[in-house]
């Protein structure tokens, strides 16, 4: 007498390839969306930058699209007086930036490395010192710093906006590169210390080529947020060294709602970070799914 098989609650393969293509299709469906939704805006501001302001009032930015040919009041002189205007501030942008860059990724990777093979006593603990200062607000912290550099006689200077940027970005770089650091083979490490190798030898010719992927990954969000920043330069900086953001600031209250001059001026400051951001990101992917495998 033969039994009858009970029924597989495991589903079968075109079900499962079904689901995999339904769940994949979501995926993008909702990424294609959200990315459109942010492109609108930035798309109607560069349309809007292009065109002279009667124009800009008397239409919409997708009406000189429907109507290219018609009297749309296309010009360039917006960019012309915007370079004018934001080249001396883009060169003071950078000279903030890369520096405060530099600084924290150095001090944050000779800092990652002893936490992850250098054995101290209360090591954890000073990690999650570090950690927890990820959830301070910059702000309580302005008015102890300026008493500092005050004290010091180096408010205002490059170098004390420079050891701002690098403190607050700090927190962040060590966690992201202890994180990336702690999963890289520790037999690598081993054998190296074994050959004779000393920390700074293992250091700068093993662990950092390998940890160049989260370094850049940090570096760029870095370069980021000190290009976008206006709050700590309107602090620590004197008012004769002008950044980018605080330039369109001052146009916009020079000129009021003039469009023209808000549309340019936001593109003038964004050329550089749109390319520093497509030029890397393939390494800013790599950087911040490295760190969540174990080598």
């Amino acid at each position: 007498m033969t039994t009858l098989a009970a029924p597989s609650s495991t589903p079968s393969a075109p079900r499962r390839r079904l689901r995999y293509r339904l769940g994949w299709l979501s995926v993008r469906l909702t990424i294609a969306v959200l990315v459109i939704l942010w492109l609108i805006p930035l798309f109607g501001l560069f349309v809007t930058s292009f065109r002279t302001e009667n124009a800009i009032r008397a239409t919409a930015w997708w009406d000189a699209l429907l109507d290219p040919s018609g009297d749309q009041g296309w010009t360039l002189d917006g960019y012309q007086n915007s370079i004018k205007v934001f080249l001396e501030p883009i060169f003071t942008t950078l000279a903030v930036v890369i520096p405060a860059v530099i600084m924290p990724v150095l001090f944050a990777a000779y800092a990652a490395y002893g936490l992850t093979y250098l054995p101290f006593r209360g090591r954890k603990v000073l990690l999650a010192v570090v950690i927890s200062m990820l959830v301070i607000p910059l702000q309580v912290a302005f008015i102890p710093l300026l008493k500092l550099w005050l004290s010091l006689g180096i408010k205002g200077s490059w170098i004390s906006i420079w050891i701002t940027h690098s403190a607050f970005g700090m927190p962040l770089a060590i966690s992201v590169l202890y994180g990336f650091i702690s999963r890289l083979p520790s037999e690598l490490i081993e054998a190296a210390r074994s050959e004779g190798a000393s920390h700074y030898q293992v250091f700068w010719k093993i662990v950092l080529p390998l940890t160049l992927p989260a370094i850049t990954a940090f570096a760029v969000f870095q370069f980021l947020w000190t290009w976008n920043d206006m709050l700590v330069a309107l602090v620590f900086l004197n008012s004769d060294k002008t950044v980018v953001n605080v330039a369109l600031v001052t146009i916009l209250q020079r000129f009021g709602t003039n469009w023209q001059a808000l549309s340019t001026g936001a593109f003038c400051t964004m050329v550089i970070p749109l390319i520093v951001f497509f030029a890397m990101q393939r390494f800013v992917v790599r950087g911040l799914l490295g760190g969540a495998v174990k080598g």
